[in-house]
């Protein structure tokens, strides 16, 4: 059974394609989540309808700045008052649900699908409706387009973590923070492009960033406060100390705060496949991250500067 949402059809790929209902129905492409709605061998249309291949693994996800870039082409389509089919397989598929809400949080639809989704596709739509919102998808798109010529140093599951995690804790810590548009997006930018040096070599990856980010400062300069991303990308390993730096004294107490929250966030690996997470929260004297999986000590360690900055303790906490 077919549901339509705005200019999105959401539909199983075991229902056959008619030409003639593709037309009526003003459909313009069709986004296929399993291989086995893709176009035949050798072709990418079907019934004549060009065919975007998104494959996403069962019940599954993919970073949200990838959901994001699929988004900005099925906007583009149904700007000319076009629809656009999303197929799944059965007669619901998450992946299909997950992806028609990115595209409408892209549309500035606010629209809630049914679910349920799973807790990796929930935390994405969550966290792709703050991008939307907060960064940006055009920003959102050329912080992409930089990271991709360096495969984000260590992967783009890894760099999306960390940047969304960043913002993730940011709010918890709204309080004590109060952060602008201004410093999220730096913060944002700055763990997603993070380990941008480590695409050339492991040793001093962040002096290798920096270095990175400047060959690209007329592009980032316009969206980003890039003298503030680079101080926070400077300062996301254990071994450095911010307050040295000479930048510190532009950015201050809020600086600080800022990169040992990058620093912390630096801690996880991978939610969309790795740890699992549900959040982080502010308790009293206590920041509580709750997730499973993840390296306790590596956590911990990582996270002693924020500990220093706001006199906080900091919870690893497991839902269950």
């Amino acid at each position: 059974m077919a549901v339509r949402v705005g200019p999105l059809i959401i539909s199983s790929c075991t229902s056959p394609l008619n030409a003639i209902d593709l037309l009526e129905e003003r459909i313009a492409a069709i986004v296929a989540v399993d291989p086995s709605c893709a176009a035949p061998p050798g072709e990418d249309k079907q019934a004549g309808v060009p065919v975007i291949e998104f494959p996403l693994p069962p019940s599954g996800v993919r970073p949200v700045e990838e959901l994001n870039e699929l988004a900005l082409i099925v906007k583009s389509i149904t700007k000319g008052g076009y629809n656009v089919l999303v197929q799944g397989f059965g007669d619901f598929d998450s992946r299909a649900y997950l992806v028609a809400s990115a595209v409408l949080a892209a549309l500035n639809a606010d629209v809630e699908l049914p679910g349920p989704l799973t807790l990796t596709q929930d935390l994405a739509v969550a966290w792709y409706r703050r991008l939307v919102n907060e960064i940006g998808v055009e920003v959102v798109h050329q912080l992409y387009e930089i990271g991709k010529l360096y495969e984000f140093g260590a992967g783009i599951e890894h760099a999306s973590t960390v940047a969304n995690l960043s913002l993730d804790l940011a709010t918890a810590l709204g309080e004590l923070l109060k952060p602008g548009g201004e410093e999220l997006r730096a913060l944002y930018a700055a763990g997603l492009l993070h380990d941008l040096g480590r695409f050339f070599a492991e040793y001093k990856h962040e002096e290798t960033g920096i270095g990175i980010l400047e060959r690209h400062a007329g592009t980032l300069s316009a969206i980003v406060d890039l003298k503030l991303a680079m101080f926070l990308i400077k300062h996301h390993r254990r071994r450095s100390n911010p307050e040295q730096d000479p930048l510190y004294a532009d950015f201050g107490r809020g600086g600080l705060l800022l990169a040992a929250i990058l620093r912390l966030a630096d801690s996880f690996t991978n939610v969309y496949g790795k740890e699992e997470y549900w959040g982080a929260s502010l308790e009293a004297d206590k920041l509580v991250v709750t997730a499973r999986g993840v390296d306790r000590h590596r956590l911990e360690s990582k996270g002693k500067l924020l500990e220093e900055v706001t006199g906080l303790s900091l919870e690893l906490r497991h839902l269950y």
